[in-house]
């Protein structure tokens, strides 16, 4: 964190040969991801026991019009963090 806002470290290179040759010879092997406030929430929430539906009604409710509408909003980030490899998504349909 750096005051409330979220700081994330990512990988310069996160599979092949790049990330066996490249990466362990740079001087920064991440690079830094700064979250605006909705993103810092949503990475807070994203905690592997709500729902992206739960998810986003709380933003709604955090942020209300400044977040129109808050599922689209929310689903790109989420979308976006799924395919950088943050986080993995449940298939509902695989959970007991």
């Amino acid at each position: 964190m750096e005051g409330e806002k979220a700081v994330i470290l990512l990988p310069r290179f996160s599979s092949g040969w790049p990330s066996r040759h490249i990466q362990p010879r740079l001087k920064k092997p991440t690079m830094r991801v700064r979250l605006d406030e909705i993103g810092t929430m949503v990475w807070q929430l994203v905690d592997g026991k709500r729902t992206v539906m739960e998810i986003t009604e709380l933003i709604g409710e955090r942020f209300g019009k400044r977040v129109i509408p808050p599922h689209e909003r929310v689903g790109i980030f989420i979308t976006m963090m799924k395919n950088e490899g943050m986080i993995k998504l449940e298939d509902p349909e695989d959970v007991s």
